[in-house]
């Protein structure tokens, strides 16, 4: 027996939040759906329309409104959440959780810690766990033959 839906956690603190600055950051985009996407479903949300709102719902203003106007594109027929969500996809790939790990984009991040000193110890340790991470995450039968080098 499921449980009645229940109104997820007003906006505030401990919501999931999105400010305009952090939507241009991929990696944020992709945390904020899947907070809000925890919340919805444990708040046994499962109509389409209402999983829309909330997504929307928690974003900054200017936000906010460049995404409706996204999902505004989509027929009144067509308007799933999920092609809401493929729609996001276009405009942020890592939505995708196969673009996520890919080696390019594996690479890519691993450019962020190109200026670590040799002599700076922490700043080493954490280009370490985050290298074995990202190795553990890359699945073999994905890497392309032009990835491989």
């Amino acid at each position: 027996m499921s449980a009645k839906p229940a109104m997820p956690v007003p906006k505030g603190q401990g919501t999931p939040t999105l400010p305009a600055e952090s939507a241009k950051d991929p990696e944020l985009v992709v945390e904020y759906i899947e907070s809000v996407e925890a919340l919805l479903k444990r708040s046994n949300i499962t109509d389409d329309a209402t999983k829309i709102e909330w997504l929307l719902r928690y974003l900054d203003l200017a936000v906010r409104r460049m995404w409706k106007m996204l999902f505004d594109q989509l027929k009144a027929e067509a308007k799933t959440y999920q092609a809401c969500r493929d729609l996001l996809a276009t405009y942020y790939p890592e939505i995708d959780e196969e673009a996520q790990n890919t080696l390019a984009r594996f690479r890519k991040s691993l450019r962020e810690f190109r200026d670590i000193s040799e002599t700076d110890e922490r700043g080493l340790g954490v280009y370490r766990m985050y290298f074995d991470s990202g190795v553990k995450r890359l699945p073999e039968d994905k890497i392309t033959d032009k990835e491989k080098g």
